[in-house]
């Protein structure tokens, strides 16, 4: 997990602090969709130390010291593949070739929320 999904973060960073977050996550290579699942269904202060699998029994995974109900992964995808398969239009209708950059700067349009990073990567037009 990185430091994206954990609850470390409270405030909105500054253009340095995003740029170095993103730096570092292009070494770590994260996950990209913990961010999105954060923005769109509520998480829950866990603990790092909570099993993995005893979370699993009751619908309930951990991303670091956050819990998140299995049903939030449903909302990503209902979420995400209307997204994709415009994307898919994009490139059938006008050619538009997507890299992973242009994918991840296009979720972070959709997404329009504060709290993710991928937004303010976004709005700040820095490529991950």
């Amino acid at each position: 997990s990185s430091s994206n999904s954990s609850s470390l973060n409270d405030s909105y960073p500054s253009d340095e602090e995003l740029e170095e977050e993103l730096d570092a996550r292009k070494e770590k290579k994260p996950g990209i969709e913990e961010d999105f699942i954060k923005c769109l269904a509520p998480t829950y202060l866990g603990d790092f130390s909570l099993s993995g699998s005893s979370l699993r029994l009751s619908m309930l995974n951990r991303i670091g010291n956050l819990v998140v109900p299995n049903d939030n992964y449903c909302k990503f995808e209902d979420w995400v593949v209307p997204i994709l398969d415009q994307l898919l239009e994009d490139q059938k209708k006008e050619g538009t070739l997507w890299t992973p950059s242009k994918v991840i700067a296009r979720l972070g349009k959709e997404i329009n929320h504060e709290d993710s990073i991928y937004y303010w990567a976004y709005k700040n037009n820095i490529p991950v």
